[in-house]
């Protein structure tokens, strides 16, 4: 395979991926400005058939396609902060939401990275905490098209919204950094964030002081906040991501088998199984979710054959991957890769 080709591959698995549920968080809070949806699917290019999949996942670059053609036919440099209108929380996963039981805002940003890292989701998160506040820094680390600034203001504007959605509190953060240059009309973003906006800076953040942090959400509950942490594995690193790491960096060679993942961790067979099962997974179905995960982006990369990306799933034969596939998302690999060319 040639050298191109394979460092591609080698980006698809450390991607991240968005959900269709994310997408369509993102299509709704523009039909708020009156963006028309079919016009703005149509101009970026994105799959219908994808969008009305609630199981497909998303490239990097679809995001940014997607705040490219919502900037082109809105006419709007700020059109990202359209995501703390009124946006429709019903259609975030389960797990986010969940993050509505923390009992303060500190606390829930605590819990937001780590389950952010675990559904990955893009773009990532990082929160660094000092003694005068915590800073939510907004990056990416994939996809071969440039980020467009609109994707990072969006995260921005929905992490300020829902800050003061939860606690029913208008806290607005100490200062807000960018990367793009300041636009000639600020306004948007002065009365969104109500705090110091710094532009041409070299992260996306958002900071929050002590007193901010402390604010109780309305819809605390320690129990279920307690348990839904530990159901999910997010008291610490997740083992789960980390065994699946592995995979997306095994796959290719074959079918990767237990004992060798467990060699891999130093761990026994049925220890690396009990450590998987206390976070909620077993082998074979963390294989499967790996396998589901990366056919989604290698199925849309053109220069690879089917056989290949069976290969590189780790299939020993096309007609495997065939089922597989159309287990995962009800159609075969063939009509789904024409589908996106629609």
């Amino acid at each position: 395979m040639g050298g191109d080709i394979q460092v591609a591959l080698n980006q698809l698995r450390a991607e991240r991926y968005i959900s269709a549920q994310w997408f369509h968080l993102i299509i709704s809070s523009l039909n708020n400005v009156d963006l028309d949806t079919h016009q703005l699917i149509s101009h970026s290019g994105i799959s219908t058939s994808a969008l009305n999949n609630p199981e497909a996942l998303f490239s990097e670059d679809d995001l940014t396609r997607l705040w490219q053609a919502a900037t082109f036919l809105s006419g709007n440099p700020a059109i990202g902060l359209t995501m703390a209108i009124n946006p429709n929380f019903g259609m975030i996963s389960p797990d986010l939401l969940n993050l509505l039981s923390s009992d303060n805002v500190g606390e829930a940003q605590r819990r937001m990275i780590h389950v952010l890292y675990a559904i990955g989701t893009s773009p990532h998160l990082k929160l660094d905490q000092y003694e005068s506040g915590n800073k939510i820094v907004i990056y990416r680390e994939a996809g071969k098209l440039p980020p467009n600034h609109q994707s990072f203001d969006a995260v921005l504007a929905m992490i300020a919204f829902g800050t003061r959605f939860a606690t029913h509190v208008d806290i607005s953060p100490s200062y807000v950094s960018v990367e793009h240059q300041k636009p000639s009309d600020i306004t948007p973003y002065q009365k969104l964030f109500k705090c110091p906006i710094h532009f041409n800076q070299k992260e996306y953040a958002i900071f929050y002081d002590r007193e901010a942090l402390a604010t109780p959400l309305i819809f605390s509950n320690k129990e279920l906040a307690y348990h839904q942490d530990h159901d999910n594995g997010n008291n610490n690193d997740s083992f789960t991501k980390q065994v699946q790491t592995y995979l997306k960096s095994e796959i290719s060679g074959g079918e990767p088998q237990v004992q060798d993942v467990a060699d891999h961790f130093r761990l026994g067979a049925r220890t690396l199984q009990r450590r998987l099962k206390k976070e909620g997974w077993t082998y074979n179905t963390l294989l499967d979710k790996t396998r589901k995960e990366l056919a989604i982006l290698l199925i849309n990369q053109p220069s690879l054959s089917l056989k290949q990306v069976a290969h590189e799933l780790g299939f020993s034969d096309h007609s495997s991957f065939y089922r597989a596939f159309k287990r995962w998302y009800d159609s075969t690999p063939g009509d789904y890769r024409n589908s996106k060319k629609s």
